[in-house]
C-alpha cells in the first residue's frame, strides 16, 4: 500500500484545495500574483486555491507558517526577498532557513525598485549623485519601508560601492509622500508606488535597481549602467513549499506555474503592475538562493546592519 508521499499520491496530486500562504496584506503585488495564477491552477485541476495572507515582520511570519505545514504540496508560500534571503542573517533567531527547511519551486517575477529623488536634488544621475553626496557625508537621507527590505538595502550597497556615507530613515509604510515634500532625499522605491508620482513630476527617477532597464519605465537607466557596474538589488516573489515535499509534487506546481505564466493576458496583468517575470526552475532558484544569502549577508555584516 503506497504512504501518502508515495507514487500513487503523487499521482492523484491535487486532490483537495491548495493553500497559497502570501506573507503580505491584499492588493500587494505578490497578492495579485498568487490569485492570478491560483485561479488558472483551480481551472486546470479542478481544486480551490485559497490565498491564505498572512502578514507581518517582512514576511517571515508567513514564511514560518509554511515552514511547519505538512510537507505534501497542499501548502505554499510565495515569499519575498526579504524573508527568504535577508532576514536568515538579519534575525538569526528566525527559527528557519530557507536553504534547508524549503523547497524551491519557481521565482514568479521581480519588480524593481526605481531610485527616485526629490525634485530639486542637484543630481540628475547616479554619479552626480555621488558627487554630491561626496561633498556632503552624512548629511543626505534615503527612505525605505524598513530595515532589511530591498529598498534599504539597495541603498546600503550603493553607499558599500561607492563609497559614499548616507542617513537611512526607515518607514513603517510607503514614504513617497515624504519625498515629495522633500523630508527627505531620495530612495528606492517600488514601481508600483513610485511611478504614478514621478510621471507626475512630483519626484523624479534617476535610476532602475535591476540588471536590465524595465518596460514600464524604459528611459530610466539601471544603476550598473549608470556607473556602478554589478549593482543589482531587485526584490521578487518566489513559489517555496515545506521542505520534504515530494520532488514529483514540485515538478508538478513548477509546470502549473509556468504554463500559467505563459498565459499573455496574466503575464499583462502583472507587467503592468511592474512586474518583471522570472519563471525559471527549481534547480535555478535553489542555486540563486544559495549565493544571494551569503551575498546579502556579507552586506549586512560590513554595514553593520540590525534588526529593528
Amino acid at each position: 500500500m503506497e504512504t501518502a508521499h508515495g507514487v500513487s499520491a503523487q499521482q492523484a496530486y491535487p486532490a483537495k484545495p491548495l493553500h497559497v500562504i502570501v506573507p503580505f496584506p491584499p492588493g500587494n503585488p505578490a497578492d495579485l500574483a498568487a490569485r492570478l495564477i491560483g485561479e488558472k491552477w483551480s481551472a486546470a485541476w479542478g481544486q480551490p486555491v485559497v490565498i491564505d495572507n498572512i502578514p507581518g515582520a517582512a514576511g517571515t511570519i508567513g514564511v514560518a507558517r509554511a515552514v511547519k505545514a505538512a510537507p505534501d504540496g497542499y501548502t505554499l508560500v510565495l515569499s519575498g526577498d526579504a524573508a527568504a534571503v535577508t532576514n536568515i542573517t538579519l534575525k538569526p533567531n528566525l527559527g528557519y532557513d530557507t536553504r534547508k527547511d524549503l523547497a524551491p519551486i519557481t521565482q514568479v517575477g521581480s519588480t524593481p525598485n526605481l531610485l527616485v529623488v526629490r525634485k530639486d536634488l542637484q543630481a540628475n544621475n547616479i554619479m552626480e549623485l555621488v558627487a554630491l553626496a561626496r561633498k556632503q557625508p552624512g548629511t543626505l537621507t534615503f527612505g525605505s519601508t524598513g530595515i532589511g527590505t530591498s529598498q534599504h538595502i539597495g541603498g546600503e550597497i550603493l553607499c558599500q560601492m561607492t563609497g559614499i556615507d548616507m542617513v537611512h530613515v526607515p518607514y513603517k509604510e510607503p514614504y513617497i509622500n515624504d519625498l515629495i515634500a522633500r523630508r527627505i532625499d531620495m530612495g528606492f522605491a517600488n514601481t508600483v508606488t513610485s511611478l504614478q508620482q514621478v510621471r507626475a513630476g512630483s519626484i523624479r527617477a534617476i535610476a532602475v535597481s535591476s540588471g536590465q532597464r524595465i518596460a514600464v519605465a524604459p528611459d530610466v537607466p539601471t544603476v550598473a549602467e549608470s556607473g556602478v557596474p554589478n549593482f543589482n538589488v531587485t526584490p521578487w516573489f518566489g513559489y517555496l513549499a515545506p521542505a520534504a515535499t515530494p520532488p514529483a509534487v514540485v515538478a508538478k506546481l513548477y509546470a502549473a506555474a509556468i504554463e500559467a505564466l505563459a498565459d499573455p493576458v496574466l503575464r499583462g496583468k502583472l507587467e503592468e503592475r511592474g512586474f518583471e517575470i522570472i519563471a525559471n526552475t527549481p534547480q535555478q532558484f535553489e542555486a540563486f538562493l544559495k549565493s544571494d544569502i551569503p551575498r546579502i549577508a556579507e552586506v549586512i555584516r560590513s554595514r553593520g546592519i540590525k534588526a529593528q
